[in-house]
């Protein structure tokens, strides 16, 4: 463990990280139960580590610690109890990795989060299709949950940038104009689904 952290340490570590969380998805992805349980022993590995150490830890390596203890639980619970929610945990990894970014002013950590959250995006959209399938039934299904998840992600993504304005470069500039257009289709969305529904 350093006392003090660099950027290029945060960028080996998401580098690290992700390809770790990737290769032992890999390993077990027929067994979701044991690919859970990897997740939540190497979690509990980090912890520890956090607790023995906490007084000797800047503030800036403690934040990197409970991001990636937030990344590996994030991870896990959907492994052990749904998969339909996976899109939810990837994009609470991605926010986290563009909110670790901007804390430390690497780019390079940002698109990386970036890339995860098209990724969440894609599963949190096909997740949310069953809307479709279930529209005479009820709303209250893993469908209208994800649907609701996309949209609080591009409700943080609104806020991340709208925080970070100054240091926003290139297409975050893009993704942040475009997020503010699509915060209040969403919201008008909902209103419709839920009203159809219940009204």
């Amino acid at each position: 463990l350093k006392k003090k952290i660099v950027k290029t340490d945060i960028v080996i570590l998401a580098s690290s990280l992700s390809f770790f969380l990737y290769n032992v998805y890999n390993a077990f992805e027929t067994n979701l139960v044991a690919l859970g349980l990897v997740y939540i022993i190497n979690s509990f590995v980090f912890f520890s580590i956090l607790l023995m150490k906490w007084k000797n830890l800047s503030r800036d390596a403690k934040l990197v610690l409970f991001v990636v203890i937030g990344a590996l639980i994030g991870f896990a619970i959907p492994s052990i109890f749904d998969q339909k929610l996976m899109g939810l945990f990837w994009s609470i990894e991605a926010l986290l990795l563009v909110i670790l970014g901007f804390h430390f002013s690497i780019p390079t950590v940002r698109k990386e989060g970036y890339i995860l959250l098209a990724i969440a995006f894609g599963k949190l959209s096909l997740s949310s299709l069953s809307i479709v399938e279930h529209w005479e039934d009820t709303i209250w299904h893993q469908g209208f949950l994800n649907y609701i998840a996309l949209g609080t992600v591009f409700a943080s993504i609104w806020f991340i940038g709208r925080k970070h304005l100054k240091d926003l470069i290139g297409f975050e500039n893009t993704l942040y104009s475009y997020t503010q257009e699509i915060v209040p289709l969403w919201l008008a969305s909902v209103y419709l689904i839920v009203g159809y529904h219940l009204v």
